[in-house]
This record gives structure tokens, sequence and C-alpha cells, in this order.
């Protein structure tokens, strides 16, 4: 094969996506989140290229009905990192964490949450695609 057909097949790979993504740096989704927190360098690599970034305040309601919120997308290449305290900061003595099937949920004193939601990749991982914050 010629250099300019490899090369121009090595693009179409790029530009259809067909370049194989690292291997994910854990088998289930608790151990990934630790792993996710912890570094900066898995949150680049597991981030998706856009991020929706959600904000909702429930202003003098108790019952939470009266909802404001703005939604936006977030190019990877704007977001800064770290997004997510390290895990160990996450459990601290102020705030609580909960890891499910591929979220995790971070709040703590004053009636604040942020939540980070993950997509599965075809190679069997998770990508961050969401970040929700909410003030009560």
């Amino acid at each position: 094969m010629s250099t300019s057909i490899a090369t121009a097949v090595a693009v179409a790979a790029l530009s259809a996506g067909g370049m194989e993504e690292p291997a994910c740096p854990a088998k289930n989704f608790a151990d990934f989140a630790i792993a996710f927190s912890n570094s900066v360098d898995i949150q680049r690599q597991w981030t998706q290229d856009s991020v929706r970034i959600v904000h909702r305040v429930y202003p003098n309601s108790d019952d939470g009905n009266n909802t404001e919120e703005t939604v936006s997308v977030a190019e990877r290449k704007t977001l800064s990192f770290p997004l997510i305290p390290t895990f160990k900061e996450l459990t601290s003595l102020n705030s609580s964490v909960q890891i499910s099937s591929r979220k995790i949920v971070h709040g703590g004193d004053g009636g604040w949450s942020k939540n980070y939601i993950f997509d599965n990749t075809p190679n069997g991982c998770w990508k961050l695609s969401s970040i929700e914050e909410s003030d009560f």
C-alpha cells in the first residue's frame, strides 16, 4: 500500500471514529468511578467531546415544584479539569457520595448535589456525558 493510500485510510478511520479507544481503567463502574475521580488524565480520556451541563435551582419551594433550569453544552477542550474532586474528597465528612450503574452523585450540607452521568462505550467502558448540579 502506498504512503498516500495508507494516510488516506488512517484519516478516514479517524474521521469515522474508527480508532480504538484505550483499555478501560476498570472492569466495573464502581472501580471506574474511583479511578475517574482520582486521575485528571483518566477524566480527560473518558469525557465525551461534548458534555451536557445542567444547573437546577429550586427557589423558595419546599416541594421542589418551582424549578429553574439552565442547560448548556460544553466542549471537552473548554472544560476545566479536574471535573470532579478526588474520591477521598468526595467521601469527606462534609459531603456524601453514591455510585450507581453509571452515575456518581456527590452532595453536601446546605442542600446541593452534583451528578456526573456516564454513557456506555462500545468497548464496555464509560464516558462522562453530563454534569447536573442542583441547589435546594
